[in-house]
């Protein structure tokens, strides 16, 4: 549990460094792991069982009162690094916010 929490930390402190990089003033990051396990049963048999995990990442940057969410499930470095340069970028296209 303790490997899985500092990876999820690691995770958005990477992900608020390239959005400062990017330019974001601001900037919110989130990383969620979960498992899933299924389990299929018929006429008191076993049918089908599966285990998952899934870790998922999201990232709102702020600009200018305009801002972008962005998620996605590929942790690598470039990949963080890409999406907050696409948020950035879409939040410069976004409306700015008047509230």
């Amino acid at each position: 549990m303790a490997d899985s929490t500092a990876l999820l930390v690691e995770l958005t402190e990477k992900m608020l460094v390239a959005a400062r990089s990017a330019g974001a003033e601001q900037a919110d990051a989130i990383a969620v792991s979960g498992s899933t396990v299924g389990i299929d049963v018929r006429k008191s048999g076993l049918e089908h069982a599966e285990r998952s995990e899934a870790t998922e990442i999201g990232l709102r940057v702020l600009l200018d009162r305009r801002q972008a969410i962005v998620s996605g499930s590929d942790l690598r470095d470039t990949t963080l690094s890409a999406m907050a340069e696409r948020a950035v970028a879409m939040a410069k296209a976004a409306p700015e916010d008047v509230y």
